[in-house]
């Protein structure tokens, strides 16, 4: 599958659910309201594999989430968030011209902002990761895993009605291949 079909086929399943909960009046989670605003962005970063000889590759990432009305800890907020990482080509440093590695990251997370035009952001949640090496155009491995993820990031509010996000945030994996994604991106409410 290449990036264009990838990047539909997830739109396509993000927006179906999204349609639905827009079409119902007085739509609950968990037996509660849940009034709040969808969001969606785009972010642009760098992704770190800790596996010896991996260089960092050039990432990207789509945004689609939904951050709550009701305030959280002290007058914060919260969302739930789902990401979609895929890196650009990058080289491995193992002697033999043309090794290569690339990845795709699928997140879910639910995030915590403090109030504020400029504020902190922390974040929990699952990072699936699938990762490809090939040499010269040849395929070698592609090695999936889930794990816990946690990260931090600083943001301002932009806009008349305060309904842009900038951001800058710094997300790390455990398990076998470590992964961490440092970005930078903006998301609209």
């Amino acid at each position: 599958m290449n990036i264009r079909q990838t990047i539909i086929t997830i739109t396509t399943l993000l927006l179906l659910p999204v349609g639905s909960v827009w079409a119902q009046q007085g739509t609950t989670w968990f037996g509660d309201t849940a009034d709040g605003q969808w969001l969606a962005g785009i972010k642009y970063g760098k992704m770190t594999n800790d596996d010896p000889g991996f260089e960092d590759a050039d990432a990207w990432t789509l945004v689609l989430g939904y951050q709550f009305a009701r305030t959280v800890g002290i007058d914060g907020s919260s969302s739930i968030e789902l990401e979609f990482t895929d890196t650009l080509e990058a080289s491995r440093n193992t002697g033999i011209a043309g090794d290569n590695w690339d990845a795709r990251a699928y997140g879910l997370y639910l995030s915590y902002r403090t109030p504020g035009t400029i504020y902190f952001k922390g974040r929990v949640g699952i990072l699936w990761s699938d990762i490809r090496t090939e040499s010269n155009n040849i395929k070698l491995t592609s090695e999936s895993e889930a794990d816990v993820a946690l990260g931090v990031g600083l943001g301002i509010l932009l806009g008349a009605t305060q309904n842009i996000n900038l951001e800058i945030d710094y997300t790390q994996s455990g398990g076998d291949h470590d992964i961490s994604l440092f970005n930078v991106g903006g998301s609209y409410r």
